[in-house]
């Protein structure tokens, strides 16, 4: 049996382990969860590094949720993950800046054949021209994280050369259509001629050959 005094103390004692060992067990608690939340950033930090085109602002709000998120009250826990997210984030900006200078080189290329596309078509050069207006298209199509309006904006010049562009074809299609039709009779002809000399026909039909591969060089989806 003990006194009233010693039995006031002990309970108090007992109170007060009581309510530290609440105080750890829910300190752990955060800990454990903040630990994960920090590990769930860093994975989403990791799968972005994975990715051919990082998107910017993606990876601002990768920053965002891990500034507003806490950290574990275990300094030596804090600073790992914080250090592991700090390399990942320096990785990704170094990624956006690869980025935007493949971006500045694409658009730098793509006004350049702009320019040549618009001289070529001025000079009726419709095969320099096709082949400039697939390459803007093309670059266009490639470019990492091209601002819409600036994407916009290439698209809408493209779509004001494009009915140049196929009227243009058009008349070489029908020039080479027309030029195939000439050839196809002379070769009827050759045939039909019984007196020329077989060195003077194979000559001939040498030739014949030689000029329709140059139409199909010049218009190859007419052949």
């Amino acid at each position: 049996a003990i006194d009233d005094a010693r039995g006031r103390e002990l309970e108090q004692r007992f109170t007060q382990k009581q309510q530290q060992n609440r105080e750890l067990i829910d300190s752990l608690l955060k800990n454990g969860e903040s630990s994960e939340r920090s590990e769930r950033l860093i994975q989403q930090a990791g799968k972005l590094l994975q990715r051919k085109v990082v998107p910017a602002a993606r990876v601002e709000q990768l920053k965002l949720d891990w500034e507003q998120h806490a950290l574990p009250k275990n300094n030596q826990l804090a600073v790992q993950l914080e250090s592991h997210f700090s390399r990942c984030m320096q990785q990704l900006h170094h990624q956006l800046e690869r980025q935007q200078k493949a971006r500045e080189t694409a658009l730098e290329d793509i006004e350049k054949s702009l320019a040549a596309l618009k001289l070529a078509l001025e000079q009726d050069q419709t095969r320099k021209a096709s082949r400039l207006f697939r390459r803007a298209e093309q670059k266009l199509q490639d470019i990492p994280e091209c601002p819409r309006q600036t994407r916009t904006s290439i698209q809408n010049r493209l779509a004001d050369f494009r009915p140049v562009l196929k009227q243009l074809e058009g008349w070489r299609h029908w020039g080479t259509d027309r030029a195939r039709e000439e050839l196809i009779e002379a070769a009827e002809q050759l045939a039909q001629e019984r007196e020329i000399p077989n060195k003077h026909r194979a000559e001939a039909i040498r030739e014949l050959r030689e000029r329709w591969k140059k139409l199909g060089k010049i218009d190859p989806q007419s052949g």
